[in-house]
């Protein structure tokens, strides 16, 4: 099984974000892999990574304590 890429919107700590995905790396048994970007980059974003995420399926997670 590969890695799981995650496409972050917004301005996360950073540190707090590492933590989580530390966390759910050691659940899942797999490495993900985190991209930040602004909050308008799927409606307004650019490079080649662009089209590649707003063409695919997308899985919206909101995580709050």
């Amino acid at each position: 099984m590969g890695d799981i890429d995650l496409l972050v919107l917004g301005a996360p700590d950073r540190g707090e974000l590492h933590a989580a995905l530390a966390g759910l790396e050691a659940r899942l048994g797999r490495e993900v892999q985190a991209v930040i970007r602004n909050s308008q980059w799927l409606e307004a974003g650019t490079g080649a990574f662009h089209p590649n995420v707003a063409g695919s399926a997308l899985v919206q997670l909101s995580l709050t304590e």
